[in-house]
């Protein structure tokens, strides 16, 4: 687990969720609103455009009237009424041409405009000669100025049919806005319900695959498979902190057991050298008798050969404990070798290569005897020709090499899988026996499975190899 690593916690996730889920549809809806609002902005405009030409129209057939009425029957309350018909009327042109500057008939509505101030400057000259010229001369003049109020209504019907067919189009492109802000607003909303599915089947699914290996899991240890590996989580999550704590248990798990079964295998031996040590002084002092006799009739060989048989059951009987310093099993094996060569004189051969500096070092003890006794029982008596065995003790770079090879029979390379497997039960008198005891005791001690490796040819040669790394080195501190 990395250290200092924050963590992001389930419920953080769901909350982000939640909220995306109510953030997306909130946000498309608001958009939307703010579409519809634009458009309907723009189609009031339109309206009020409308409106605002109509008052005008209105106003204007008022203004033709009530002029008229003031210079048939001039009085202070009809000129009040006339004026302020005309200024309302300039009002509504001046709102048309100030609050929708960009229409598309805004060049019209100042033709209008400048008609209406035509009008006025017209009707103003004769109001002015009011009461100074003849009455026939004053009307001849008030129907030229009728004339030009005449123009301006004819002018905006003209204007309003244009209006209305501007209208009409803008009212055509405002709905078809409105189509395709639906459609957007209906896209987007539908990508991120796509988008919330994906996150929601993400999330679910980044919260319960490593449920679920966790479970598979337990259900393996329930079952007593503890070599399963390690669970992999990488969610920097809750189920990160479970998976991680739930391979340290299994790795606890795995280490009482091996230490379990380490400390029966212990046991066992001790019982087998205590139940061996009951006649051991007997079996010792009887030796020793034999030795003095052969040395007081000249037989030196015999003496060497008592002496050497001795040193290797007092190493048995008494060097029971798991761990011992690589000389003294380097001199039980130098003894045993000693032995078997005075049995088979002629037809075995041994070769012998130990470095001198070899570090002082505790190695599990009976792991290089029984290699030599497996080479010399399927190497002297599976071929007629002498047989070779050489041992080695190296020390090489960053390792200890114990190897230990013969020039027998050999196996097949097929083979040699069986032969390092844990489940492997060789059948007795086999050479897989003496394999499978030293490589139980190495993993045992060492916990690791990967120190012994073997290699051989059919009918060529059979090599075991122990190397044991500089980082897995138990120093002898006696």
């Amino acid at each position: 687990m990395k250290e200092n690593k924050r963590y992001i916690g389930i419920r953080t996730k769901l909350y982000v969720l939640i909220i995306l889920s109510l953030l997306i549809p909130a946000c498309v809806h608001s958009v939307s609103y703010i579409l519809q609002q634009k458009t309907l902005s723009s189609y009031q405009a339109a309206l009020d455009s409308q409106i605002t030409l109509n008052d005008f129209f209105v106003s204007n057939r008022s203004i033709h009237d009530l002029f008229e009425n003031f210079v048939l029957h001039p009085s202070s309350e009809n000129r009040i009424s006339y004026e302020g018909e005309l200024g309302y009327a300039k009002e509504r042109l001046d709102h048309m041409i100030k609050n929708f500057p960009d229409g598309i008939y805004y060049e019209k509505m100042q033709d209008l405009q400048n008609m209406l101030e035509t009008f006025e400057v017209q009707a103003s000259d004769v109001i002015a000669k009011i009461g100074s010229v003849p009455q026939s001369e004053l009307l001849s003049q008030t129907q030229n100025v009728l004339y030009t109020n005449t123009l301006i209504d004819y002018t905006y019907k003209k204007y309003t049919t244009y209006q209305a067919e501007s209208i009409s189009a803008e009212t055509s492109r405002l709905l078809m806005t409105m189509k395709d802000n639906n459609r957007l607003c209906n896209i987007v909303f539908a990508a991120g319900l796509l988008f919330l599915c994906i996150a929601g089947y993400l999330t679910t699914r980044k919260i319960t695959r490593p449920l679920i290996s966790v479970v598979s899991s337990a259900k393996e240890l329930t079952n007593r498979h503890f070599e399963i590996p390690d669970i992999d989580v990488d969610t920097n999550d809750e189920m990160e902190i479970l998976a991680n704590a739930f391979n340290k248990m299994k790795n606890s798990i795995n280490g009482y057991i091996s230490k379990i079964n380490r400390q029966s295998l212990l046991q066992e031996t001790s019982l087998k050298a205590l139940r061996n040590q009951i006649n051991s002084h007997f079996l010792f002092n009887t030796l020793n008798l034999i030795s003095r006799s052969a040395y007081f009739e000249g037989a030196p060989q015999t003496i060497q050969l008592i002496d050497a048989t001795t040193d290797m059951l007092r190493y048995s009987l008494y060097k029971t404990e798991d761990a011992v310093n690589i000389q003294d099993e380097l001199s039980f094996a130098e003894t045993y070798i000693f032995i078997q060569r005075m049995r088979f004189v002629d037809h075995l051969s041994f070769e012998l290569l130990v470095d001198d500096d070899l570090p002082n070092i505790l190695v599990p003890s009976f792991i290089i005897q029984p290699l030599i006794e497996n080479a010399i029982m399927h190497g002297t008596y599976s071929k007629p020709e002498p047989c070779r065995i050489l041992t080695a003790i190296l020390k090489m770079e960053h390792s200890l090499l114990i190897l230990v090879e013969d020039n027998g029979t050999g196996v097949e390379k097929d083979v040699i899988p069986s032969l390092l497997s844990k489940d492997f039960s060789p059948p007795e008198g086999s050479r897989g026996i003496g394999l499978k005891n030293v490589r139980d005791r190495i993993r045992l001690f060492y916990n690791r499975d990967d120190i012994i490796s073997i290699y051989s040819e059919k009918e060529s040669f059979f090599r075991v190899e122990i190397e044991i790394q500089e980082e897995d080195f138990i120093w002898d501190t006696d």
